[in-house]
């Protein structure tokens, strides 16, 4: 009789030699490595195609990215997001002997993993930049990364340092510091303020839209702010219809969230606001309710009011949507 070790042992080799005659029989041979496939592409960072799409002032042909998503094409060198939205001073800095250079340094400093080394690797090209596009985008990548670091009063210092070089440069670039400022500020007046001045800086700035109806919504619900809720709503509904002309229908489910529904705050404006979100969502039988409710206190002489104008507009394309 055998010992019982030994029949296990024996079990354990029959095993073996079974798979491996299985893998010599039924699995599928390694490729060569000349025939593996290759690995499919990341898909677009959505912040390089929201500047693709959003940023008028930035032309695809201009640059050597691919236009489908705002990335490199094969063989050239990786475009700065930053730089590619200014792209009149963008083209008289490519003249320049050292235009390579900088780009390789502003990539590297983007590329560091911690946040402090981005900062000061942000921060020492900032010091040490003379022209006043490369200057503004150390500052603002050293506030970018503070801010996304959750160091919201070195975010609002460098965003000053960013506004200040930005004078001379076209608004977009006045509108990321106007952006960073308005998200770091801790008192909403200030933040409202520098929401405000980035949308109106550069009016296809999808984050700042973003984050100025964020903070409407949470202003117009407070009894201190009831005096301006009104205009508050004005500014909100300038922002949807920005919205409204967008076609992807992931960032305007974004915009629909970033709403807090308010039913303590009725009133006309607030049935039109309410009417654009439905409308973003694609939800077109109830924004056609909340426009007619809207459409209500337009009646009766009221015609040469902007407020009006704007319900007239929005029932125009509703009306041209139910036509299709």
């Amino acid at each position: 009789m055998r010992h019982p070790r030994t029949r296990i042992g024996a079990f354990a080799a029959l095993s073996v030699i079974v798979l491996l005659l299985a893998s010599v029989f039924f699995l599928p041979p390694t490729p060569p490595p000349c025939c593996i496939p290759p690995v499919p592409p990341k898909p677009c960072d959505r912040w390089q195609d929201r500047v693709r799409r959003m940023a008028g002032e930035w032309n695809p042909a201009a640059h050597p990215a691919n236009p489908d998503c705002g990335e490199p094409a094969p063989g050239a060198p990786k475009a700065d997001i930053f730089l590619l939205r200014q792209p009149g001073h963008l083209e008289d800095l490519r003249k320049h002997p050292d235009f390579a250079d900088w780009q390789a340094a502003f990539a590297a400093a983007e590329l560091r993993r911690d946040p402090k080394a981005r900062i000061a690797a942000f921060t020492a090209l900032a010091e040490r930049m003379t022209e006043p596009l490369l200057v503004w985008r150390g500052w603002i990548g050293a506030a970018r990364t503070a801010l996304r670091s959750k160091a919201t009063d070195e975010a609002a210092r460098y965003a000053g340092l960013a506004l200040a070089a930005a004078e001379t440069l076209p608004p977009g670039a006045a509108a990321d510091a106007h952006y960073v400022l308005g998200v770091a500020a801790r008192d909403p007046e200030t933040r409202l303020r520098a929401l405000l001045a980035a949308v109106r800086a550069d009016p296809g700035y999808f984050d700042a839209h973003m984050a100025l109806l964020r903070q409407i919504s949470q202003m117009i619900a407070r009894p201190e702010f009831a005096d301006r809720a009104e205009l508050m709503a004005d500014w909100a509904l300038d922002s949807l219809e920005y919205l409204a002309r967008i076609e992807d229908r992931s960032l305007l489910a974004e915009a629909r969230s970033a709403w807090t529904p308010n039913e303590a705050r009725p009133g006309a404006r607030m049935l039109l606001v309410a009417a654009y979100l439905e409308w973003l969502t694609g939800n077109l039988p109830e924004a056609r309710r909340k426009l007619d409710r809207a459409r209500a206190s337009c009646e009766g002489g009221r015609q040469g009011d902007p407020f009006c104008a704007r319900v007239d507009d929005m029932a125009r394309a509703l009306g041209k949507i139910g036509e299709r």
